[in-house]
């Protein structure tokens, strides 16, 4: 495994005595390639020239501030009402630096381990010791899984690949007297939510749940609760727009395990998230195998089949978009969001 790591970057966030301990605990990964002042395009290379073979997975340290990731232009902006302009992805640092097929269909796993917006030295030194026991960290056994009601034909798709000891719980109608989140979700060890998300304001701390197009939201999950959990050794996916955005819309806060789903899933203990870092596309029709939702059924697949966690989502990339690319054309921009836009928060190598 190779560590992607600027550790200029990480002096400058964390200061001269906390920056030595939090590099002294991203060593304890593995081999560590300082990339310090690189742009994304020459980090890929630097990867690609370490390791030509690829077949060495990619743990990259620390969110977009201390390694970069790249941004690419909205699949879907001009084809429909999408208003992300872009798409901040991780995906290209799986390709090899002369492919662009190999963007949204990678030859290498990737992984990043993100640190939050603010200097929290003694959060993420906890994080980086978290994901070193990884993958030797069994995974506890129940599941627990959240949709908005509208897009329960595509929950059902994934609890086919999960299938636990409860039923997927929707929002709305969410009856009275329902056992509170923590009771719910922990001690859990497999986890899917499948509900709306914001970017921006202060909906972004929260995901929303609704019974159809035109209905009321409801606040359904929010990222100070699933912080308050107890998630360790779990595995979580995100169907659920925004809920691996690292970034922030210009005026908010940037982003914390207090206001993003993502990051408050891994400081409660969970070894692996998955999410998209945009708006996400699930389908609200039969079959429900098109966009989101199927790519995630196929992680599941893949991790029930032994594969590590990074491993895992590159695989299930493949195999989601021979199918997927196959269907009609109008929706092909749709796919190719979905491959953009997925991805994994962990260790490369944690297994389910």
């Amino acid at each position: 495994m190779l560590v992607i790591c600027s550790n200029d970057a990480v002096m400058v966030k964390y200061g001269k005595t906390d920056g030595v301990k939090v590099l002294a605990a991203v060593a304890r990964l593995g081999t560590v390639v300082d990339v310090s002042g690189r742009t994304p395009t020459e980090i890929r290379s630097e990867i690609d020239s370490r390791d030509p073979s690829r077949s060495a997975p990619v743990c990259l340290v620390g969110g977009y501030d201390l390694v970069p990731t790249f941004r690419m232009a909205n699949p879907t902006r001009t084809v429909s009402d999408d208003r992300d302009a872009d798409v901040l992805t991780d995906a290209p640092y799986g390709a090899r630096p002369d492919s662009s097929a190999e963007i949204y269909l990678p030859t290498r796993a990737v992984s990043r381990l993100p640190d939050g917006g603010v200097s929290d030295p003694a959060a993420f030194v906890d994080l980086l010791t978290q994901a070193v026991a990884a993958p030797a960290a069994g995974t506890p056994h129940g599941t627990y899984e959240h949709s908005a009601a509208e897009f329960d034909g595509s929950a059902q798709l994934v609890h086919g690949m999960l299938p636990g000891q409860s039923p997927v719980r929707l929002s709305p109608p969410d009856p009275q007297g329902m056992p509170s989140l923590g009771q719910l979700a922990s001690g859990r060890g497999r986890l899917h939510v499948i509900l709306h998300g914001a970017d921006k304001g202060d909906g972004r701390s929260t995901l929303w749940g609704r019974e159809g197009p035109g209905s009321p939201f409801l606040a359904a999950v929010k990222a100070s609760d699933l912080k308050r959990c107890d998630l360790r050794g779990a595995i979580v996916t995100f169907s659920s727009c925004y809920a691996a955005m690292l970034d922030n819309v210009a005026g908010d806060s940037p982003r914390t395990s207090d206001n993003q789903v993502g990051l408050a899933c891994l400081a409660a203990g969970a070894k692996v998230v998955y999410g998209p870092t945009r708006a996400n596309w699930i389908d609200i029709t039969q079959p429900f195998d098109s966009f989101a939702a199927a790519l995630i059924a196929r992680v599941w697949a893949r991790l029930q089949l032994g594969d590590g966690a990074a491993e895992a989502l590159r695989v299930a990339k493949w195999e989601y978009s021979k199918f997927a690319l196959a269907l009609d054309a109008w929706g092909r921009p749709y796919v190719f969001k979905t491959l953009l836009q997925a991805h994994c928060f962990g260790h490369p190598l944690a297994m389910l």
